[in-house]
């Protein structure tokens, strides 16, 4: 019997070298794994645990797929990117770098997840989306769309970025009710405030306002009022007065509490 010692703590256990459709030798293969014929699984990669690996899937370089994880369509894994957990990377995303992907995430559609980003959790990352450098993207958040996350940005919650809007730098976007769209920036040191009052949502971050896919400052706000204004302007111009993050979001949760 052949073994194969995957430095996970387990020891050597019976495992088998893929033979990849280019009748090429590939990585190993625990028999406790399951990878297709139709995939590829370089050399150096493994597939260990009860990892799935299906239909024209490609794991290269030093990549890992283990513990329940899935990886099918023309996904692929490399570099020293690892997709672990019950994590699911399908359609034509793109995981490498030293990337990880765990929890019961989702990426799909043609996303890239690169550099020493994470995606854990629940979150979803989808269509060509773009999270790197440092990001990471957990809890149940949604990136989608063109959005690119990056830096030290950090998207969780239920928060959803999509479009072409882009987080990064030290940010952190976290709420249920902040969707994030269009061509928004939130960069910096910039922690996003939200008032949601009557199903109306306000974004407050640094000197701008966002309302649904327009960022405008207080100012230009007054002179073209959405629907409710009344109402949301008072909190909006009260965030300005708190000093960001603490008494800010202090003041928040007292808000949304009402």
């Amino acid at each position: 019997m052949t073994t194969f010692d995957f430095n996970d703590g387990q020891g050597p256990v019976p495992a088998r070298r893929h033979k990849n459709p280019d009748g090429t030798d590939g990585g190993w293969v625990a028999d406790t794994a399951t990878v297709a014929e139709t995939a590829h699984i370089g050399s150096y990669a493994l597939v260990f645990g009860q990892a799935h690996v299906y239909d024209r899937a490609r794991v290269r370089d030093q990549a890992c797929v283990y513990g329940w994880a899935r990886v099918s369509d023309r996904a692929c894994v490399y570099g020293w990117a690892r997709v672990s957990d019950r994590a699911c990377v399908s359609d034509r995303a793109q995981v490498y770098g030293r990337a990880q992907v765990y929890g019961e995430t989702q990426v799909y559609g043609q996303t890239h997840i690169y550099g020493q980003a994470r995606v854990y959790g629940e979150a979803h990352v989808f269509g060509e989306a773009r999270v790197y450098d440092h990001a990471q993207i957990y809890g149940e958040a949604h990136v989608f769309g063109e959005a690119h996350v990056f830096g030290e940005a950090h998207v969780f919650g239920e928060a959803k970025v999509y479009g072409q809007a882009q987080v990064y730098g030290t940010s952190k976007v976290s709420n249920s009710t902040l969707h994030i769209g269009a061509y928004t920036d939130i960069c910096c040191d910039h922690t996003p405030s939200v008032i949601s009052l009557e199903g109306n949502t306000a974004i407050v971050v640094k000197d701008r306002v966002i309302i649904g896919e327009q960022h405008k400052t207080l100012e230009e706000w007054d002179r073209e009022p959405p629907a409710n204004w009344d109402q949301l302007r008072p909190h909006v111009a009260l965030m300005f007065s708190k000093p960001p993050p603490t008494e800010r979001l202090h003041y928040l949760d007292q808000v949304l509490d009402q």
